[in-house]
């Protein structure tokens, strides 16, 4: 999952972990987790209480970091937030949706250059390697999904089913006309 995620989500998605284990940290054990400065921390802490001030409690003080929330389920939402709004997951998600939209229809879709969702294939298939699975181009020119493996495919959509608001359900594979051997 993380190689689909960017270094901006997986910032905040340390902070919320490395805090919810302990209820408080300092500045530096931050800055030494997501290697950044403290500048970046206050603006990553700015950014969390904005965008979900409702579901966490943020106070700051000169060294310490305090978040804590109502309910587990709170952390959950502000997960699943972050892991909807990351273009990787969307992208991929609509690749799921819509198996016979070329790039340039998954362009329109998600309101982004082709060339960056160009890259975000290259991630995409870094991540589904492990999964031996990849994502192709058909005869069609349309990005379609290719395996050795569907169990280890209905794994890796399993993982981020897990992680966004995609519906439940697995897309089928045509083995025989995509299957790399």
């Amino acid at each position: 999952m993380k190689n689909l995620l960017s270094a901006k989500t997986l910032r905040y998605l340390k902070i919320i972990d490395i805090t919810r284990e302990t209820g408080v940290v300092t500045f530096d054990m931050i800055q030494a987790v997501n290697s950044s400065s403290k500048n970046t921390v206050y603006a990553d802490l700015e950014f969390m209480r904005e965008q979900w001030g409702e579901f966490l409690d943020i106070r700051v003080n000169k060294n310490n970091i305090f978040i804590s929330n109502n309910a587990m389920r709170d952390f959950i939402e502000v997960r699943k937030e972050l892991f909807r709004n990351e273009i990787g997951i969307r992208f991929l998600s609509n690749i799921f949706e819509n198996p016979t939209h070329t790039i340039v229809d998954h362009a329109l879709d998600l309101s982004y250059s082709e060339s960056h969702l160009r890259k975000i294939v290259i991630e995409i298939n870094k991540f589904m390697k492990q999964f031996k699975s990849e994502v192709v181009y058909n005869q069609n020119n349309a990005l379609v999904y290719t395996t050795t493996s569907e169990g280890h495919l209905n794994y890796a959509i399993a993982e981020i089913i897990k992680f966004s608001d995609l519906e439940p359900t697995l897309p089928t594979v045509d083995r025989q006309a995509f299957a790399k051997f």
